[in-house]
C-alpha cells in the first residue's frame, strides 16, 4: 500500500479512536441536533442535508455514498433523492464556539482545534499518529529521530491532487471532493470535463455538445471505423468505443479523453485567444516546434500561431 492509500485508509477511520463525543461536550446544551446519525458523535466537518435539515459528518457521508451506490438514500428521512451542501455561516460559528474536554489530558479545547490538539500537541497523546492541519488527514509516522514535540513532515499534495482530479468518480463523489476542497480553502480548478446526469461528458474546450462513451453509432459511415478529431488517429475497428456526438459525428478517442481530464488549458501560452481548428495541411507548433499533419491545433488567426495538444494542455 502506497503512502497516500494508507493515509486515506487512516482517514476513513477518523472518528473511531478519539471521536468528538457528546459526553465530553463542556457546555450544558442540547447536543442532539449536532450528532451524526451514522457515527453517533458530534459532526466533524458537518454537511447540511437539504431534504431534512439535518447534519452529517463529511467522512460519514462519503462512506455512505461509497458503500451504497445502488440503494442510496438519506440516513435520516430515507429520501432517495437527497441533496447536501456545506452548512451556512451561522451553523459554522455555532460549531466553532463548542468546547470539548480532551479525554487524554482533560484540557478544554475548541471544536476546530480538537483533532490538532489530540494528535499533535496533547502532552498525553499517542505517539506515531498525527493530524495534518492543511489537508485534515490523520496519518502514521514511526520516525525514530523525532523529539517529543516534533511533528513529522507530511506531503499532502498527493491527497489534494486526488480531490482535484475527481473526473473518474460518480457525480455525488465529485461533489464530496469539491466540498472537501472548499473546507480546506483550496481554490477549485476550472472544470474542464463536466459529467452530466445522463452519463455524458461536456468538454467545452473540445466540443459544444455533450459526448457519450459508446460503440453504437447510428450513421452508416462508421461501418469502416472512425477518426479521433483531436489526434487524428484512424480507428479501423468500428466497435471500439469513442466519446461520440451523434449530432455532429464528432469522436474523441479514450486516449485523448484520459489525457485531457488530468490537465488544464495553458491559457498563458499566447497573448490572444486560441481556438481549436481543423488543419488539412502540415503545421508546426510554435511552442515545441514539432511538425504535425492533418491534426487539430489551437490556432490564433491574428498572428498565425499554433499550439499542439501537448503544449496547450498542462498539468494543474
Amino acid at each position: 500500500m502506497n503512502p497516500i492509500e494508507n493515509d486515506l485508509k487512516v482517514n476513513d477511520n477518523l472518528m473511531q479512536t478519539y471521536s468528538i463525543s457528546p459526553d465530553i461536550l463542556v457546555q450544558n446544551s442540547n447536543s442532539n441536533d449536532l450528532i451524526c446519525c451514522i457515527c453517533l458523535n458530534i459532526c466533524f466537518e458537518p454537511i447540511f442535508l437539504d431534504c431534512c435539515q439535518k447534519l452529517l459528518c463529511l467522512n460519514c457521508l462519503e462512506n455512505l455514498i461509497k458503500n451504497n451506490q445502488n440503494s442510496l438514500k438519506c440516513p435520516y428521512c430515507n429520501n432517495k433523492k437527497f441533496t447536501f451542501n456545506l452548512p451556512n455561516k451561522l451553523i459554522n460559528r455555532f460549531f466553532e464556539a463548542l468546547l470539548f474536554k480532551c479525554p487524554l489530558c482533560n484540557e478544554n479545547i475548541q471544536y476546530k482545534f480538537y483533532h490538532e490538539h489530540l494528535y499533535n500537541s496533547c502532552k498525553n497523546r499517542i505517539k506515531g499518529k498525527y493530524f495534518c492541519k492543511k489537508c485534515h488527514l490523520i496519518y502514521y509516522s514511526n520516525s525514530p529521530n523525532l523529539n517529543d514535540n516534533e511533528i513529522p513532515n507530511h506531503n499532502c499534495k498527493s491527497y489534494i491532487n486526488t480531490l482535484i482530479n475527481f473526473s473518474n468518480n460518480s457525480i455525488l463523489m465529485n461533489k464530496i471532493n469539491k466540498l472537501k476542497l472548499k473546507i480546506l480553502e483550496i481554490e477549485l480548478p476550472k472544470e474542464i470535463i463536466r459529467e452530466e446526469e445522463d452519463g455524458s461528458f461536456l468538454i467545452k474546450e473540445i466540443h459544444i455538445h455533450p459526448l457519450i462513451l459508446t460503440n453504437e453509432r447510428i450513421n452508416p459511415g462508421y461501418q469502416q471505423g472512425w477518426v479521433c478529431e483531436l489526434c487524428n488517429d484512424e480507428i479501423r475497428n468500428p466497435l471500439q468505443k469513442s466519446y461520440h456526438c451523434e449530432n455532429c459525428l464528432f469522436d474523441l478517442c479514450e486516449k485523448c479523453f484520459n489525457y485531457i481530464k488530468t490537465r488544464i488549458p495553458n491559457n498563458k501560452c499566447h497573448n490572444h485567444e486560441l481556438n481549436l481548428e481543423i488543419r488539412n495541411e502540415a503545421w508546426k507548433c510554435n511552442i515545441c516546434n514539432h511538425i504535425y499533419y492533418k491534426r487539430r491545433s489551437w490556432y490564433c488567426d491574428i498572428c498565425d500561431f499554433d499550439a499542439c495538444v501537448f503544449c496547450y494542455w498542462k498539468e494543474p
